[in-house]
């Protein structure tokens, strides 16, 4: 057979062009051994090929060998069932539950509650204190009576820095569970048996408020006004004054709010000739031609100028106080901290990688790539899953300030590495504004020459420029206090 031949059976990769032709190779040899001793000795052995009836198998069955000896995934694909999609079981739940369904827990009755136990609760105390249907002052169930359902149920803790949950190996009596998790603990309970139904128990009403279309002039309540004025409401729709409205119209945002001013050009006065109707030219004020100042955001210098003004307004010396109206006025974007599991962290971050083996450089190039040092720092550790809700930040803060003590502040400040000590005063300004590590490895001698001295090092120059960057030198300087021992 020759390559065009095989071919035309669709095989075209090298290994399987060979491996078939040594498999014909050995079909030949063994029919012509058959055939030989078959056949009398009068006659040559390639007289029985040479005839129109010959035993050599046909294309089809040459390529179903093919298919059965290098296609061996296409009787096994077709054997294959595809694997049904199953529901969430909550019995088999091992990690913290995100904050979607933790809303989902809690409109179903599920979720966090705070549930007191005494020292002298046994098990059975508190066992029912968990499963317990009474209902407090404010009419909430104390306990989860759904539990009761549920083919017993168990004990987790979650471990620290992680999100896996563990379950609770001691006694459930209270004074036992008090000296393996502390005064007060976080439990999240399993059931075993039957998943519980997180069908929602909190009744879905729909506003009442109501509020006139001004088109058509009706009232709407405020769920379907949008609807209503978008997509069905006819009103208005060839009047040519709305169309030239819009045109003369400019719009500012703020916030939430959407405020339509008329431009220049169409504060006209009123005359007679006038035929539009007077309900719709009242509608409509008359504003005078003036400009709307812009919304500036505030800049470094305004936010450390209201900590100064409002530490000496109100006498304030704590160097600790003075630390957390600095952070409140300069961090901008999500919060710094998870304060509980329920809460969803939103907002922008500054995002950075860094590498463990490599921190100090990595951070270097990963905060000197930052525009906005004033974002909230949101790290992540190379191949590392961890989610940065303030934990992460922290451990990085720690890590890179010790490196910068051994290497730039151990031996005395290095002028040969002056350009540097820049990126450190602004990576010491982030950890002291973000909830990191204070660095107190400064001698008197240095704190008195970064602060309070007139010195023309460039390296210390550019530490007080780095320190400048998120108002730490600033604040320091001005209020007579020293943050950095």
């Amino acid at each position: 057979m020759t390559d065009d031949d095989i071919r035309i059976l669709g095989i075209e990769a090298i290994g399987d062009l060979v491996r078939l032709r040594v498999m014909c190779r050995e079909y030949e040899y063994e029919e012509g051994n058959a055939a030989g001793h078959g056949s009398s000795n009068s006659g040559p052995s390639v007289a029985s090929t040479s005839g129109g009836t010959s035993d050599r198998p046909s294309t089809n069955s040459i390529r179903e060998e093919r298919m059965r000896l290098f296609n061996p995934r296409g009787a096994r694909s077709q054997s294959k069932k595809k694997k049904t999609p199953q529901g969430r079981t909550w019995t088999t739940q091992c990690k913290i539950p995100s904050a979607t369904l933790k809303q989902t827990l809690h409109k179903a009755g599920l979720g966090a509650k705070k549930i007191k136990l005494t020292v002298d609760d046994d098990e059975a105390s508190v066992h029912q204190k968990l499963i317990s249907s009474e209902k407090d002052d404010l009419g909430d169930v104390k306990g989860f009576p759904q539990l009761r359902d549920g083919g017993g149920f168990e004990m987790l803790h979650c471990l620290p820095n992680c999100r896996d949950l563990t379950p609770l190996k001691c006694s459930w009596a209270a004074k036992e569970m008090r000296s393996n998790l502390g005064g007060r603990s976080k439990i999240y309970l399993r059931p075993i048996q039957k998943d519980l139904s997180t069908k929602s128990l909190v009744p879905q009403n729909s506003c009442e408020v109501k509020e006139m279309c001004m088109s058509c002039k009706k009232e709407f309540p405020m769920s379907e006004l949008r609807t209503h004025s978008f997509y069905m409401c006819l009103a208005g729709l060839n009047s040519g004054s709305d169309s030239e409205g819009e045109n003369n119209t400019t719009t500012h945002s703020h916030g939430s709010a959407t405020i339509t001013v008329p431009d220049a050009d169409s504060l006209q006065p009123e005359t007679a000739e006038s035929t539009q109707p007077e309900e719709q030219l009242d509608a409509t004020p008359q504003v005078p031609d003036q400009s709307i100042p812009e919304e500036k955001e505030d800049t470094v210098d305004d936010a450390i100028s209201s900590v100064l003004h409002y530490c000496r307004a109100n006498n304030i010396n704590n160097p600790v106080e003075i630390l957390r109206c600095l952070q409140k006025a300069i961090v901008t974007g999500r919060k710094l901290e998870l304060e509980s599991d329920s809460e969803v962290l939103e907002g922008e971050t500054n995002y950075i990688n860094v590498d463990r083996t490599n921190l100090l450089d990595g951070t270097f190039e990963e905060v000197a790539a930052l525009e906005n040092l004033r974002l909230t720092l949101e790290v992540s550790f190379y191949g590392e899953v961890a989610r940065d809700y303030g934990g992460p930040r922290r451990e990085f803060f720690r890590l890179v300030l010790a490196e910068i003590k051994e290497k730039y502040f151990d031996n005395g400040i290095r002028d040969l590495l002056a350009d540097k000590y820049y990126l450190v005063g602004v990576i010491m300004g982030l950890s002291i504004v973000q909830n990191g590590k204070i660095p107190q490895f400064f001698s008197e001698d240095q704190l008195q020459e970064i602060f309070h001295g007139t010195s023309v090092i460039p390296a210390v120059a550019n530490l007080q420029k780095g320190l400048s960057e998120l108002g730490i030198y600033q604040v320091c300087k001005q209020l007579h206090f020293v943050l950095l021992k």
